[in-house]
């Protein structure tokens, strides 16, 4: 639950629930990762509203996607990646990084926001450090491609708000 005591009046308070699960894939080094994601507005219309972003991966980066998305009294996100390693071979430059292996994640979205139903597939492509600028924490530096569409998609396009059909952008995360 998300709220913010005193400004029930200026920011909607909102519950979300968030399940994941793992699946062994082809390979044992493979696997597939399916999650749920479901945000729920729990009072009325307010200036400011908060929430869990339901939004499928490809239609995440425009700010008005963003905002309507947050103005609808629910929304659920269902999604599907499986994991492809691959070997890269033992590279590292120095001390500062060190290549450990190639990952290809093919991905799959479905959402349900609020009346709407929007979804997204594409793949990432990233290569994961054992040893990154120095530091001994995992990262993943890549790219990442979606491809938009969904039943409600023509709809958006014609409130203007419609981020496009294709989304490519880097990602990046490290462990601590």
């Amino acid at each position: 639950i998300s709220a913010h005591p005193g400004l029930k009046k200026i920011i909607a308070p909102s519950a979300y629930l968030y399940l994941y699960g793992y699946l062994p894939g082809i390979y044992g080094n493979q696997g597939l990762k399916l999650t749920a994601l479901g945000n729920l507005r729990l009072s009325g219309a307010t200036p400011l509203i908060s929430g869990t972003n339901t939004l499928p991966r490809g239609f995440s980066s425009g700010e008005s996607m963003t905002s309507w998305a947050s103005a609808q009294s629910y929304g659920i996100r269902l999604t599907a990646d499986y994991a492809m390693p691959f070997p890269m071979g033992d590279f590292h430059i120095g001390n500062l990084f060190y290549v450990t292996r190639g990952i290809v994640t093919p991905h799959f979205d479905y959402s349900f926001i609020g009346d709407a139903q929007l979804l997204s597939a594409g793949a990432s492509l990233e290569v994961e450090f054992g040893n990154f600028i120095g530091l001994q924490f995992p990262a993943t530096i890549g790219v990442t491609y979606s491809y938009n569409a969904g039943p409600s998609y023509r709809s958006l396009e014609m409130l203007g708000i419609s981020p496009g059909r294709h989304f490519i952008g880097p990602t990046f995360s490290i462990d601590f």
